[in-house]
């Protein structure tokens, strides 16, 4: 299959990328920062043409449209797109400014949306089309700590509902893998405003958790929908 993937320069993104790759698809790997020429080419060395990186602000129509041309031209089809940058701030309903919540809300919903929207023409011509939405158990129970993202994620829970009551007819599974606490740049981000203890940061989900789930989602078969997949990090006390 070919995957689309968004975020791949680290952490969630990072590992479903070389997962994907190892389990013999090809990946469209999209990136916001830069990757390393150096790491381009030992992915370029291992996966030849099987990997293609791309680098895209997912707030931009216009460079999500490109970005989807460019894949088509260098894969011939899309068969998977896995939705999966996205940013937070630390901060509550009172401490949020404008700008963190425009963009939080471009990344983490307009983001998907675009994306969703221009390769869903791609997506009815293939037999074996999945969109995958990466969600969050802030999306399913409110957190005022992290309040802009908590309410992304729900908007995202509902994005995902209702596209997948649309694309049902057509032959798409949509499913939403909701998670809980990962051990990425994420848990750096929740360390600089409260404790995280080395035994908690043991009892994490790792970004591999995420990449093994998305391997078995591929693998699927057609009658098969997992509308929607709760990754708990059981052991977190």
């Amino acid at each position: 299959m070919n995957v689309f993937i968004t975020g791949c320069e680290s952490g969630i993104g990072q590992n479903l990328t070389k997962r994907i790759l190892k389990d013999g698809h090809s990946v469209f790997a999209c990136h916001f920062k830069d990757i390393s020429e150096e790491e381009t080419r030992l992915f370029k060395k291992k996966y030849q043409d099987k990997i293609h990186f791309n680098q895209l602000d997912v707030t931009q129509r216009g460079e999500v449209d490109r970005a989807v041309l460019d894949a088509l031209e260098a894969m011939k089809t899309i068969d998977v797109l896995i939705n999966v940058a996205g940013i937070s701030y630390f901060s509550s309903p009172l401490t949020t400014t404008d700008l963190e919540w425009k963009n939080t809300f471009d990344v983490n919903v307009n983001g998907y949306f675009y994306l969703t929207r221009s390769l869903l023409p791609v997506l009815i011509n293939s037999p074996s089309a999945q969109i995958i939405n990466m969600s969050s158990i802030w999306g399913t129970r409110g957190n005022k700590d992290m309040y802009a993202y908590s309410v992304s994620k729900y908007a995202v829970q509902g994005m995902t509902d209702g596209l997948r009551e649309y694309c049902k007819p057509l032959g798409i599974k949509v499913t939403s893998l909701i998670l809980d606490k990962v051990d990425t740049s994420f848990r750096e981000l929740m360390e600089g405003h409260i404790n995280i203890s080395n035994e908690q940061k043991k009892k994490m989900l790792a970004a591999s958790d995420v990449a093994d789930t998305v391997s078995y989602l591929l693998k699927t078969s057609r009658n098969a929908l997992a509308s929607s997949i709760v990754l708990d990090a059981a052991l977190w006390r």
